[in-house]
């Protein structure tokens, strides 16, 4: 990820905004967006947090077959 250091004056307008904003050039052209929502960035060996009710939910919705059913399958096209 690239980082680009702003002047005073853009960092003052970016700010204030309060959602998802198109980021245009002078010409008009976009040039990209910016969520104002702050990013989380972890160091090297840090653990990041999580919730371990979202991990069971989603172990519980995981779709598909057993591995073992599937060896069983591709075993049996040879």
């Amino acid at each position: 990820m690239s980082t680009i250091t702003l002047d005073q004056s853009l960092a003052n307008q970016l700010a204030g905004c309060k959602g998802l904003t198109v980021l245009r050039g002078p010409g008009g052209t976009v040039l990209g967006t910016f969520d104002p929502t702050p990013l989380r960035f972890y160091e090297e060996g840090e653990i990041p947090e999580f919730d371990e009710a979202e991990l069971d939910r989603r172990e519980k919705r995981r779709a598909g077959i057993p591995s073992d059913v599937a060896r069983r399958i591709l075993e049996s096209l040879r």
